[in-house]
């Protein structure tokens, strides 16, 4: 972490602290503030640390950097590497001691290697000028000495040529240890090929240790060893000071009742730095030093005459290539493994994709089937509400914060609450109603990005990705609301509408089932009362807006009607909607659902599985209800729909990281703004299709 002012800040973030946080003038269109990070893998000990280098870079984007020759008489020390750009996502923290600056990164100056100049010593020793200039120069040590540091890195003058980097790019002091994550970015690898040099290739296999990471001091442990041989980049933050200043994500879940805020989206983001990537850079430093060592040995016994001593060399060289190799191996695990240090920035807008807010709840015995469905959901573009209701323990609730909060993605993005103050449901009251509109006041409240809100139970699946949700309804207006409605209300008028019921879970701290009025009521004929085959429904923001903030008098009239009324989530938001002059034709005639009835329909539908598989894969819809607790259809939806390992989430296009068995793609992640639908998506279009050309028949859509 750099700071933006003239001198470094005394103390670093201080923890359980809010800071503010301000886009810097690189994130303008217009900008001509550049930001760049630089990169180099070797420093030879010739360099002369007490005057500055230049910098020169060419309409090819290679990039030469040259230094002062410590040793009179001899040619500058030059390095050659390459230049590119980096993505829209890439940032930098600068910190003055009080707040935050984030400034977009331009340009990424990599892979610097030493090119040699004909005259330039292989071995050269700084000159001391305390001795005698006819002096003997003391002896090179190969011996690593553990607690010592290389010297600290020279400044570097950058010219504003075209590469555009700023006078004060905030760098911190050079002498400070600092952490290498390009690993962790595709387009800073460390690994990316540079500009092809024989000279460079050579000078790999002749330079000295001690030439390329200079004299070792004991101020400075095993950092040094890292700065050296893992790189150096200017702009990243030092793992002790990451550790240590950035304070931990309260996973308690009353999260739900703070607005969104920069310093909160910056905590996540800030809390989530890869510490596996520390461990994979000591990986390779030791790795690197096995080779050296090793090459180092045989040399010195090349010319023993003894077969036995060949052999013992042999043996230790080909012990320590083995070592070495499967270091690497486990670094490159951990590396791939790690998430990324900064969450892509989600946009919002009729621009860009739409946004589900996702409430889900569940009752006793869910946490786990509600962690599931959540994974199967989830995006970064999205906002989720979680509801264990009161019946549930206070453990199980915290244990579903923190298997939330141990996901990396949902650490970066903050877009997953958990309600802290459960509210008490009775499934066939009215406390369901009322539990579904405090969610969807929260979402008002915290998120202003979402379109659509989608309530889930517990027992529900999706049967397509999200990015083939966002990618469908990119296409449909965002005004519009599926939900299954009809006025023919049949045998519901006399067994669910007119009959009173009081519903204890609103009054009462201990839940208990609704009871039953000696006397009925007749119909309402104030206005017209409509029901569902489901209360699931995915309504747009603006209804739920007039919902919550009611303008006009109706929702809560009927509010006040249905809280009375047997399962009255099957028919409060069917009979607001359609009774209301401004959204009665924004309705479309079906949840997305797709559910099996028996015959005669009793109070649920069937319990899905293996057997209905087929059947839901080409069925068209979003989601599938009723699944038993880990039914294997799930598993089947997993893999053969969802591409969803095991606790990990549906990968889309913003999953960016290596896919394996043992690895999860989602660790780390790219643009959460772009999407990239499967073959599901053709078949949820092509139903959407079907409703919509009902919808624009129809000019009267409540009937």
């Amino acid at each position: 972490m750099a700071s933006n002012s003239k001198e470094e800040p005394k103390t670093g973030p201080q923890p359980n602290r809010w800071y503010n946080l301000t886009l810097g003038p690189s994130f303008k269109d217009d900008s001509a503030n550049k930001y760049c990070t630089l990169r180099y893998e070797f420093k030879p000990a010739s360099i002369d640390k007490t005057k500055h280098g230049a910098l020169k870079k060419t309409k090819d984007n290679r990039v030469a950097v040259e230094f002062q020759n410590n040793q009179l008489g001899k040619p500058n020390v030059t390095f050659k590497g390459s230049s590119e750009e980096y993505k829209d996502n890439d940032a930098v923290l600068f910190f003055d001691g009080q707040t935050f600056q984030l400034e977009r990164l331009h340009r990424a100056v990599k892979q610097l290697r030493h090119d040699r100049q004909p005259g330039e010593s292989a071995a050269g020793m700084a000159v001391d000028p305390q001795l005698s200039p006819v002096g003997k120069a003391p002896k090179l040590s190969h011996q690593y000495h553990p607690g010592r540091t290389a010297f600290p890195a020279v400044p570097v003058e950058v010219e504003r040529i075209d590469v555009g980097v700023p006078e004060n790019p905030g760098a911190k002091t050079a002498n400070k240890g600092v952490v290498d994550y390009s690993s962790d970015r595709p387009n800073v690898s460390a690994a990316s090929p540079g500009p092809k040099n024989e000279e460079v290739d050579d000078e790999h296999q002749d330079i000295d240790i001690e030439d390329l990471f200079g004299s070792i001091s004991p101020d400075d442990g095993n950092a040094a060893e890292d700065e050296a041989n893992a790189g150096f980049d200017i702009n990243m933050l030092h793992q002790n000071e990451s550790d240590n200043e950035i304070a931990d994500v309260d996973d308690s879940g009353d999260e739900v009742d703070k607005g969104p805020n920069a310093a909160e989206a910056l905590r996540a983001q800030a809390v989530n730095s890869p510490k596996d990537v520390y461990a994979a850079q000591s990986l390779k430093t030791q790795s690197s030093n096995s080779f050296s060592t090793a090459n180092n040995q045989l040399s010195r016994h090349r010319n023993r005459p003894t077969m036995g001593a060949e052999k013992k060399w042999l043996l230790t060289l080909f012990s320590a290539a083995f070592l070495s190799l499967l270091l690497l191996l486990l670094s490159s695990i951990s590396a791939f493994s790690s998430p990324k240090p900064f969450a892509s920035i989600v946009q919002h807008g009729s621009r860009y994709p739409p946004a589900f807010a996702y409430y889900i709840w569940g009752g006793r015995g869910d946490r786990a089937r509600i962690f599931r469905l959540l994974l199967a959901v989830y995006h970064p573009r999205n906002r989720y509400l979680l509801h264990l209701s009161a019946d549930e323990s206070e453990n199980e609730r915290r244990r579903l914060a923190a298997a939330i909060n141990a996901v990396p993605a949902i650490q970066a993005f903050g877009n997953v609450d958990v309600v802290g103050k459960p509210d008490r449901i009775t499934y066939m009251g009215s406390s369901n109603i009322a539990t579904t509109l405090h969610a969807a006041a929260i979402f008002l409240k915290v998120d202003s990005g979402w379109d659509w809100f989608v309530t889930l139970s517990a027992m529900d699946y999706p049967l397509i990705t999200q990015d083939d949700l966002s990618h469908v309804f990119s296409s449909v207006r965002r005004d519009l609301n599926f939900i299954d409605h009809t006025s023919d209300l049949g045998w519901k008028e006399l067994h669910r509408v007119q009959p009173i019921v009081v519903d204890p879970g609103i009054y009462l701290a201990r839940r208990s089932q609704i009871f039953h009025a000696t006397e009925k009521r007749k119909t309402p004929d104030a206005f017209k009362v409509f029901t569902g085959s489901s209360p699931w429904v995915i309504l747009s923001r603006s209804f739920l807006e007039f919902c919550i903030n009611g303008w006009d008098n109706l929702p809560r009239t009927l509010l006040m009607y249905f809280t009375n009324v047997m399962l009255s989530q099957e028919g409060y938001f069917h009979s607001v909607i359609c009774n209301s002059p401004e959204f009665k034709n924004t309705t479309v005639n079906s949840d997305l659902r797709y559910v099996i009835w028996d015959t005669p329909p009793k109070m649920e539908p069937l319990f899905l599985n293996t057997s209905d598989f087929d059947q839901m894969a080409q069925s068209g819809a979003a989601f599938a209800r009723q699944f038993k607790k880990d039914d294997r259809v799930l598993d089947m939806v997993d893999k053969k729909i969802l591409k969803r390992g095991r606790n990990r989430a549906a990968p889309g296009a913003w999953c960016s990281g290596w896919r394996s068995w043992w690895m999860d793609p989602c660790t780390q992640w790219s643009d959460a703004n772009i999407l990239k639908p499967g073959p599901q998506a053709k078949k949820l279009e092509d139903s959407i299709t079907n409703l919509l050309d009902d919808w624009n028949a129809q000019k009267n859509q409540c009937q």
